[in-house]
């Protein structure tokens, strides 16, 4: 084989070999790509999540206090209408408690 042709093969074997090394180096770009967005996007995720858990946990506590708060305000309203001989019906209707729990209240 005349050196012309020697040549010629190792310069398209050195063209193929770095054409198929471009391919797999985009490829393992392209997975290893992949990954970091998959691990950046699941981060970004969970920091959102615990962002709004704590959100509704904060309005959730929030909403339970404010109940807790007017039930305890009922609760002294009732027991002052008690004080004064009010009947228990009334008080009932006036404070959104049961009579049972007005009942209650009334016992030493």
């Amino acid at each position: 084989m005349p050196p012309y042709e020697i040549a010629e093969r190792i310069r398209e074997a050195a063209e193929e070999a770095k054409a198929e090394g471009l391919e797999r180096g985009i490829r393992r770009g392209i997975r290893e790509g992949k990954i970091d967005g998959l691990r950046e996007g699941m981060e970004q995720g969970i920091e959102q999540g615990m962002e709004k858990g704590k959100e509704e946990g904060l309005r959730e506590g929030e909403d339970k206090g404010l109940e807790r708060g007017r039930k305890e305000r009922s609760i002294e309203i009732a027991k002052a209408l008690l004080g004064e001989g009010v009947a228990i019906a009334i008080i009932s209707k006036s404070s959104g408690l049961s009579e049972g729990e007005i009942l209650e209240l009334s016992v030493p």
